[in-house]
């Protein structure tokens, strides 16, 4: 997919960046498009040069990984305090932005990143004095709408690197929003009795419809998620309630 033709059709200027930082040797691994299971939302800590970033996640040293050098920048976009969106690695390339060890599943593989430039302020990190630029705000909301038309995504996926791991990242600002996004989507599946009825819509019979989640409902929560390329949980998670309430909606036209 070419992001720049699709992104210009929206009024949003994309900057093919893709070719210019590079790991000598070194490539991501590949996915389909299929993968993409939503965004994460990341901030610089630090410069807001796409440039410096680039330099620095390619170079010897690096932070992330094995500190010898990472294939391209470690996101799928960056934005400057500018407001300019640049487009640093394909949609299939597996950047090494959130994957934590502790949750389920390839968070790398299922998610694109965005990484806004700035030191941005957030509760317990006494470093984070600045807060994202108007310009870089208006982006992001142009942004994530572009995205969640072209990949028929909800605002239940979006997230930012504190669900995975990571709490100051990215910033209280930007995490007010995307929590506040999240929030206003009538989902209507926080209640057991809810999911079991979701998934007796979509085909997978959990059982009884009793408000209890017991072996019938669990195996078909897990053939549900299974079927849908999210990670096979004992539990209901996030990733659960968002691919079922988008298939539904789907469902619903």
């Amino acid at each position: 997919m070419d992001l720049v033709t699709e992104a210009g059709k929206q009024n949003l200027t994309v900057i093919d960046y893709r070719n210019k930082w590079r790991h000598k040797t070194r490539r991501w691994a590949r996915r389909e498009l299929e993968d993409i299971k939503g965004l994460v939302v990341h901030q610089t800590a630090g410069g807001d040069s796409v440039d410096g970033l680039g330099r620095y996640h390619t170079s010897p040293g690096v932070h992330i990984g094995d500190k010898q050098g990472l294939p391209g920048i470690a996101y799928t976009l960056f934005v400057n305090k500018a407001g300019e969106v640049y487009w640093c690695n394909d949609l299939e390339d597996i950047t090494w932005s959130h994957g934590d060890k502790n949750q389920p599943g390839d968070e790398n593989k299922m998610f694109m990143g965005v990484c806004f430039g700035g030191k941005f302020r957030a509760r317990g990190w006494p470093d984070g004095t600045e807060i994202p630029s108007l310009k870089q705000f208006d982006v992001f909301h142009k942004l994530w709408a572009f995205l969640k038309d072209i990949f028929a995504l909800t605002d239940l996926n979006l997230y930012g690197h504190f669900d995975f791991g990571k709490p100051t990242c990215p910033g209280d600002d930007f995490r007010a929003v995307i929590e506040g996004l999240r929030k206003s989507v009538d989902h209507g599946l926080a209640q057991t009795r809810s999911r079991q009825h979701a998934l007796k819509q979509l085909g997978y019979d959990p059982g009884v419809l009793d408000g209890i989640f017991g072996a019938s409902s669990r195996h078909a929560m897990q053939t549900f998620q299974r079927e849908y390329g999210i990670p096979v949980t004992a539990e209901w998670t996030n990733l659960t309630t968002a691919a079922a309430h988008r298939e539904l909606k789907r469902r619903q036209g």
